[in-house]
């Protein structure tokens, strides 16, 4: 019982921190939108999840709580007064925050998962299983799926 409480913790925990990322990701997103119509910004940042993503994300919303107001002014304000080049290095920064609160609550999701595994599941045999179902698939199946048929004729 006592790993249930527990995990009812975990759970209530990480679904209030996943909605408060939500809200300071789809406000990222709202901003991105706006600012989105200026030409030659490309999203060319690597993703990559993990736990660090934790204190990217803090990082992320104390930035927008931080710098909300001027963001909103800068977002009404015409992007005719701003170089074009000023505003695709804020335009990439704003997106690499935004990736960083969606990897954070991807992290989360998946930790969640992980905890509920380790809850539920009691038998070492069948967590045994589920692990190494998990590998053959992030492993063997992409493999598979990627083969190409050398053989030709002619």
């Amino acid at each position: 019982k006592a790993s249930f409480e527990t995990y009812n913790q975990l759970e209530l925990s990480v679904s209030s921190r996943v909605s408060e990322l939500t809200k300071a990701a789809e406000e990222y997103e709202s901003i991105i939108a706006e600012l989105s119509t200026i030409p030659s910004i490309a999203n060319d940042f690597k993703r990559i999840v993990g736990p660090h993503n934790g204190r990217d994300a803090a990082l992320a919303v104390a930035w927008l709580d931080e710098n909300r107001s001027r963001l909103h002014n800068v977002v009404r304000s015409s992007p005719i007064h701003f170089a074009e080049e000023t505003i695709g290095v804020a335009f990439r920064d704003l997106l690499r925050r935004c990736s960083s609160i969606r990897d954070e609550i991807t992290f989360l999701r998946r930790m969640l998962l992980a905890s509920k595994v380790v809850t539920f599941v009691t038998s070492s045999l069948h967590k045994k299983q589920l692990n190494l179902c998990h590998r053959w698939l992030n492993t063997f199946l992409p493999h598979c799926l990627a083969k190409v048929n050398r053989v030709s004729f002619g």
